[in-house]
């Protein structure tokens, strides 16, 4: 808090970039809890359905590595490196989607 900073001596300038970090890593973990969920649901039924097996690897190896980067990239606030693995990531997710959709029409 800015008061505690000023009783301290430390000011209120070292708090405010520390806070923009803090914020940025509170951002990049708060994005993950909103799509490993989805991507674990998804990939889940994609391999219950046994959608396509030869793809799996690419698809998990992809998402990984595409989620492993983008905090990186939030935390150093590095575009368009942030937003290229975010959108990899999620055409991932959709991806999947659409497997496990095709899927289940196919068993209709």
């Amino acid at each position: 808090k800015p008061e505690d900073a000023a009783f301290f001596g430390k000011g209120t300038k070292p708090l405010e970039q520390e806070l923009a970090s803090v914020q940025r890593a509170q951002g990049a973990l708060r994005n993950d809890g909103e799509n490993f969920p989805l991507f674990l649901a998804l990939s889940w039924a994609y391999i219950s359905l046994e959608c396509w097996p030869e793809a799996t690897p690419f698809y998990f190896g992809a998402f990984v590595l595409a989620r492993a980067a983008h905090p990186v990239f939030m935390i150093r606030a590095s575009q368009p490196w942030r937003t290229i693995v975010y959108n990899i990531g999620l055409s991932v997710t959709c991806a999947l989607a659409g497997h496990v959709l095709w899927a289940v029409w196919q068993m209709a």
